[in-house]
């Protein structure tokens, strides 16, 4: 597969380097002669929890969720087709309102991604084989319509920024395009983009310093890694179905950590500048999840018995997991994972209705 890149601004091979963790170090010295004293090990748990009182659509629902100024708002759509709509929550996780706003019901809409992008809300909402593109104000009151792109994927960060454009990718059976919107309110589009002719079948996005990275699943079982402004690309020959990013933007070169299903299992890759090597998340699993709270990447999926199942990768690079009781999400998209309100949460709907869950590492 070729990556085609007009941004490119400097041209680099492919390489695949396994990247090295810390040596383990479970022992702390004392100043006396009593010897090393054990350090208790720290274990992921849950420490808030919420309910909200608002009656979802259905309970098959795809579920997006992103961190604004004033705490999180919550974007939901039928799997099975209809409007998307949303409600807000503050830092405190408590809500705003008690009733679902609808942010577009102009088609049958069946998934969507949001994100913040230049410090805006950006809503993509996807049906058949287009996605509408909104910008969503902060209390939900108003959206502007940036227009309709051709595809059936979007990246979980729907608008990504790279050398002060903000881009839109979209991929499905064609590749993947990355469209352009310039000016003040973003309405002014450049010519489409064309990364990659190949079909691809999951994608993901995040920004990295001023630059934006992207990660795809090709339909020929490939995983493949793209820094867009230098046309860096490397790849893998495994599939990376449901692929998600966090980037540690403190990290050594930027580090970034991919989460990803394969024949079942659930795994997680770190990056730096390229895909290195892959480790085991869970043998069995689906809908993964990836955050970078600051100080740990938090992954988490749905496991064989329809559990949510949350961890942390710690500085010995050990993930520590734990399931999170009395959240079984009704379909496979029917949760999320976030940092907002300085935590991390999951929210989901179940057989209960929407909740969230925060989770902390503690000893």
């Amino acid at each position: 597969m070729r990556l085609f890149c007009t941004l490119m601004l400097v041209g680099t091979g492919c390489s695949f380097n396994a990247v090295e963790g810390p040596s383990p170090d479970d022992v702390i010295e004392n100043d006396d002669d009593a010897g090393p004293t054990p350090v208790a090990p720290l274990i992921a748990t849950v420490c808030d929890q919420r309910t909200w009182e608002i009656q979802p659509d259905t309970k098959q629902l795809d579920i997006s969720v992103v961190a604004t100024g004033s705490g999180a708002t919550v974007f939901t759509v039928p799997k099975d087709g209809g409007a998307v709509r949303g409600f807000r929550v503050d830092q405190r996780a408590d809500l705003f309102d008690r009733e679902m706003t609808t942010v577009r019901d102009d088609q049958s809409y069946t998934s969507v991604n949001a994100s913040i992008a230049a410090g805006r809300v950006v809503v993509a909402s996807t049906a058949t084989d287009r996605v509408t593109m909104d910008l969503v104000r902060d209390d939900l009151g108003a959206q502007i319509r940036l227009g309709d792109l051709e595809g059936s994927l979007v990246t979980d960060a729907p608008m990504l920024t790279a050398r002060a454009t903000q881009f839109a990718l979209v991929g499905g059976p064609a590749g993947v395009t990355a469209n352009g919107f310039v000016g003040s309110d973003w309405t002014a589009a450049t010519q489409p983009i064309e990364l990659t002719k190949s079909p691809v079948v999951s994608m993901t996005g995040a920004a990295r310093g001023s630059d934006a990275v992207l990660a795809w699943s090709g339909a020929d079982r490939t995983c493949h890694w793209a820094q867009m402004s230098s046309g860096q690309h490397s790849y893998r020959d495994f599939g990376c179905d449901g692929v998600r990013m966090a980037v540690n933007p403190a990290g050594a070169r930027d580090q970034s950590m991919l989460v990803y299903a394969e024949e079942g299992g659930i795994y997680r890759t770190d990056l730096e500048s390229d895909l290195t090597i892959k480790r085991t998340v869970a043998a069995h699993g689906s809908s993964p999840r990836v955050v970078f709270d600051g100080t740990y990447y938090w992954t988490s999926y749905i496991d064989l018995h329809g559990d949510l199942v949350v961890g942390f990768v710690d500085d010995n690079d050990t993930l520590h997991q734990r399931s999170i009781e009395g959240m079984r999400p009704d379909h496979a998209e029917a949760y999320d994972l976030a940092v907002f309100g300085g935590g991390v949460w999951v929210v989901g709907v179940d057989g209960n209705g929407f909740g969230a869950r925060r989770v902390c590492a503690r000893q």
